[in-house]
């Protein structure tokens, strides 16, 4: 059981707690993703209950004293990490050692908040939480977090978690194939040991020595003992204390940064309540949305159906990419998803996919797609209006057709009657039959379709046709112009000039 005296330091938001395997642990991660895992070991030792926490990459940045403000870059590197197993050492019960694989995030998702500042949602994997979290059992080590934002080589990161896991026992010894391994070079990198001495011993010496709260001596164990050309096989390391350079250093980097409080740099995505406050609304300039982005938020809603507007807006604003290619992007994600493929992420996925050109010319080909759809539907439309054009005319414009007839036969003077109803007598005298389309059974007079009759010929002497007539009263009426073209009606499109 531990002392309650000795966690009292622990509670320090900025102390990073390992058990000592993970001094050991095989990482595979780059200098960035190295310190992003300690920056989530450090959150999660001081909010334990939480399971996820929001890594905001601007502060992030700034303290670990980044040279680089590209977020694209940071995102991919840490959405990377979910797919990358940590290698820890352990000693199995009848002592044999063995590797635990254990994942380091569940998921991390790169967001914008409500003040549009970027962030990155880290869950923990709950495997990897008893080599930090769980102290009170087995042999750990802790740090100031300082220590390892500040170190530019992932050799000298690994190498101090390693001394600093000895530290108690003042000294470590280690094979040179061994601390290859454990700071994880490349096996064709530094093959000759001078070149590895050089490059990662000496290296992590000087950094160790200018920026840590510990340094080393170490001292060279060849094959052959006193031969100063035999190889070297083993390394003695001396461990020692640095705390009048560190403190220095210390106060030197936060005055350069300023101190920044733990919650600004993480923050627990937990729900809190605030007091409601009094918002005065101002006028806003309105800013129109363009077709691009329109679609752009369509798909990307896809993924985030949650995600508004002007955090998508910001989001696209921050990685300062082409409209396009983003657009192309996204075409190609939905394309996975159809097929069942996970992404995590689509913050993430954008960025990745901008830098390995994934779905160039979608966008190209969705818009003759959409083109080519756009013109079939226009035709489509096209002749359902000149179907119902010649709806109107064959059944709608038959009943206003004829009822203008009888108003212009109606309109006429008596000497054009009187000549029409001699004209109608002549033929009924010469065609019996048709008697009895303008004489009533009593033998009065169908004033009507002698109208009507009458109506037609006026019409006709004014030049004027049912089409013509058709023609006029569908522009009237129905606020379009017709035309008859081979037999067919159809809408007639304006010119343009």
């Amino acid at each position: 059981m531990t002392d309650d005296r000795l966690l009292e330091p622990f509670k320090d938001d900025n102390l990073v707690i390992l058990k000592n395997p993970i001094a050991n642990a095989r990482f595979g991660l780059s200098v960035m993703q190295t310190k992003v895992l300690f920056e989530a070991i450090a959150f999660f030792k001081s909010n334990q209950e939480l399971r996820t926490m929001r890594l905001y990459i601007k502060e992030f940045l700034k303290n670990v004293g980044a040279e680089t403000n590209n977020y694209e870059y940071i995102a991919k590197e840490i959405d990377q990490m979910t797919e990358i197993p940590l290698r820890i050492q352990r000693t199995t019960k009848k002592g044999r050692l063995d590797y635990l694989k254990v994942q380091l995030f569940s998921s991390a998702d790169y967001k914008i908040d409500a003040s549009g500042f970027g962030f990155v949602e880290i869950e923990i994997s709950d495997k990897l939480k008893p080599y930090f979290l769980e102290i009170a059992e087995g042999e750990f080590f802790y740090y100031h977090i300082l220590n390892t934002r500040v170190l530019k080589s992932k050799y000298s990161i690994k190498l101090y978690l390693f001394l600093k896991s000895w530290k108690r026992k003042g000294q470590v010894e280690i094979s040179v194939t061994d601390l290859r391994a454990l700071v994880e070079v490349e096996p064709n990198e530094y093959t000759e040991y001078r070149y590895f001495k050089k490059r990662i011993i000496e290296s992590a010496k000087k950094e160790l020595s200018e920026k840590c709260d510990i340094t080393f001596e170490y001292q060279e164990i060849r094959a052959i003992p006193g031969n100063t050309k035999s190889e070297v096989v083993k390394i003695r390391f001396f461990i020692r204390e640095n705390k009048e350079t560190w403190n220095k250093f210390r106060e030197k980097r936060e005055l350069e940064i300023g101190k920044a409080e733990p919650v600004k740099r993480l923050q627990p995505t937990k729900s809190v309540s605030v007091p409601a406050i009094k918002i005065e609304t101002v006028p806003q300039e309105i800013v129109e949305v363009s077709a691009i982005d329109k679609r752009i938020f369509e798909l990307f809603r896809i993924f985030e159906p949650e995600a508004e507007d002007n955090e998508i807006g910001i989001y696209l604003e921050g990685i300062q990419a082409d409209r396009v290619r983003v657009l192309e992007v996204l075409l190609f994600a939905k394309q996975e998803k159809a097929k069942n493929i996970t992404i995590k992420s689509i913050y993430s996925y954008i960025v990745y996919g901008l830098k390995n050109n994934i779905g160039v010319g979608l966008a190209a080909k969705e818009n003759k797609a959409k083109t080519k759809g756009a013109q079939a539907a226009l035709n489509r439309q096209a002749q359902q209006l000149n179907k119902q054009i010649k709806q109107w005319y064959e059944i709608d414009f038959v009943y206003v057709y004829n009822q203008h007839l009888i108003d212009v036969g109606a309109s006429a003077d008596n000497e054009q009657k009187n000549a029409y109803v001699s004209h109608i007598q002549q033929l009924i005298a010469d065609t019996p039959s048709l008697k009895f389309m303008y004489y009533n059974p009593d033998q009065t007079l169908k004033a009507d379709e002698l109208r009507r009759g009458l109506g037609a010929v006026l019409t006709t002497q004014r030049g004027e046709t049912m089409e013509s007539l058709f023609v006029e009263w569908v522009q009237k009426v129905k606020g379009i112009k017709v035309e008859l073209f081979e037999g067919a009606w159809r809408q007639v499109t304006e010119p343009l000039f």
